[in-house]
């Protein structure tokens, strides 16, 4: 369980509800994961999301107004120092070497950011005082006790997770990848944000036992088909590379720039098969932020254990266990997500090797916390991956193709023409909604006529004037690990990983190179 950041209150919550069928602890709710739980909610906000509404922007509203342009001066050095390190990176390159050489410039982000992590102790302190001066009180007022204690012990699995503290070295490798994708800037301003909103957006309104009836609720999103790539092997590798590489190519940052929702879950070292990953959420400012989350990696081994307790039943291929502990206040939900490749069935069998994002969460039964078309909740994360998700099989897609037609001979200008081409005319989105989101049956961004997802992330990106915040970032450090003297650099920071088990036959090529 330490080597796979789990706890046993997790696992045994994790036991029971596949023992009752996958989709909740209740069998009657049945074993079919491969759609949304039936979940009855409220469809129109009712007097208890419009208390919760007004009470946030009491406090919400002053409190970012203050803490936001703190954060942002607090975070700048140490992301900075991030950025650097991730511009002596060779591009591309899988994982970042965890050595002497990556401790040394981590200590200094660590001492850098202490004034951050005070900002951030105070900023959540005072969360917590407004959090009980305003669910007590409705608490009490609506004598509800009984309910809270409920709601606490539907909590209680997602308790006592890896602490994020002590695994800090994990957040600076984040923020090189994030960085490396989306450049210095919108990070600092995402990563800032995150240490100021996102602990009262998931304690405060989507897992407040004082105030709302909780319960765990299963929503899932598969997305079309990805089945004449071929092998799911080869699909996962890509999904992959795309996630947890640790710089990608710079025209492949460039294009996953434009998303709304940037997931980075780096490979974890050698001793362990979780580490802290990291979200870049929210289509335009202000709402952009980051978010972190503890992820298990299916594929990683350490000291010979790669077990990976899978609760999707319609699963073909496991990827990544996306951990949203209570613990953790920096994501603003709590439960168990699983990554994998799909096989759809027995619900969408037309979605045959999709990408699945199956979530168990702890959510309320209110239009705040259920609906699609609200603006936090579990439903409106339901919607969001719908939404999502045809822009990551486009780029899959793409990268693949690309890939296939560079072995065959192909010019590279030539063959990227031709994996757009393709992975364009194979363009699909879905009709997204409660219990299955069926694919639409327009093929092809033409037929879309410029309402596709991807065109209005282009769009958006012109509006944010990305291509020149590309630019001036390549310019200036992009290209900075080709130099000469921060080649130098570079062959220090790739040096062994720390974390590596040593041998003796390690030991003896160390000497014959001596």
């Amino acid at each position: 369980m330490q080597l796979n950041g789990e706890t046993p209150a997790q696992l045994e919550y994790a036991e029971e509800v596949h023992e009752a069928g996958g989709v909740s602890l209740n069998p009657d709710d049945g074993n079919d994961t491969s759609k949304d739980q039936d979940w009855e909610y409220e469809k129109a906000y009712n007097r208890t999301d419009f208390y919760v509404l007004a009470t946030t922007a009491l406090w919400m509203l002053p409190k970012l107004l203050i803490f936001l342009p703190l954060s942002l001066i607090c975070c700048f050095v140490p992301v900075l120092i991030a950025r650097l390190y991730g511009a002596l990176l060779p591009e591309p390159l899988e994982r970042v070497p965890r050595n002497v050489c990556f401790y040394m410039w981590f200590s200094v982000a660590f001492i850098t950011g202490l004034p951050a992590f005070v900002m951030i102790v105070t900023s959540y302190l005072l969360d917590c005082i407004a959090y009980y001066i305003f669910s007590l009180t409705y608490c009490t007022v609506m004598c509800r006790w009984a309910e809270a204690i409920d709601g606490f012990e539907k909590i209680r699995p997602f308790r006592g997770g890896p602490s994020i503290i002590t695994k800090a070295p994990d957040i600076f490798c984040c923020l090189m990848g994030q960085t490396l994708r989306q450049g210095f800037c919108e990070i600092l301003y995402c990563h800032s944000m995150m240490w100021v909103l996102i602990p009262w957006l998931k304690y405060y309104i989507n897992c407040n036992p004082f105030i709302y009836e909780l319960d765990h609720r299963l929503v899932q999103q598969i997305s079309t088909s990805m089945n004449e790539l071929g092998p799911v092997e080869a699909v996962t590798h890509d999904c992959k590379k795309i996630i947890s590489q640790a710089r990608p190519t710079r025209e492949k940052a460039h294009r996953i720039d434009l998303w709304s929702f940037v997931p980075h879950y780096p490979y974890p070292p050698p001793d362990r098969r979780w580490a802290l990953g990291m979200q870049m959420g929210g289509g335009n400012y202000p709402g952009k932020f980051t978010l972190l989350v503890h992820t298990t990696h299916a594929d990683s081994k350490a000291e010979g254990v790669q077990e990976q307790f899978v609760l999707s039943n319609s699963i073909a291929r496991p990827v990544y266990r996306v951990m949203l502990w209570y613990s953790n206040p920096f994501h603003f939900y709590t439960g168990w997500v699983e990554a994998s490749i799909s096989t759809g069935l027995p619900a969408q069998p037309k979605k045959m090797h999709g990408g699945e994002h199956p979530m168990w969460l702890v959510s309320g039964k209110t239009f705040l916390t259920a609906d699609r078309d609200s603006y936090c909740g579990s439903g409106m994360i339901d919607w969001f991956f719908d939404y999502w998700l045809p822009v990551f099989v486009h780029e899959v897609r793409f990268s693949m193709t690309y890939r296939k037609n560079i072995f065959a001979g192909m010019s590279e200008k030539e063959a990227k023409h031709n994996a757009f081409d393709y992975a364009a005319s194979m363009y699909q989105e879905v009709v997204s909604k409660d219990g299955i989101s069926q694919p639409k049956p327009l093929i092809g961004r033409k037929q879309y006529k410029g309402e596709d997802t991807l065109t209005i992330y282009e769009e958006q990106g012109r509006k944010e004037h990305k291509d020149q915040a590309h630019a001036f970032e390549d310019e200036y450090l992009g290209k900075t690990a080709s130099t000469r003297t921060a080649g130098k650099c570079t062959s220090c920071i790739m040096g062994r990983d720390l974390h590596e088990p040593y041998e003796e036959e390690d030991e003896e090529e160390d000497c014959a190179q001596e």
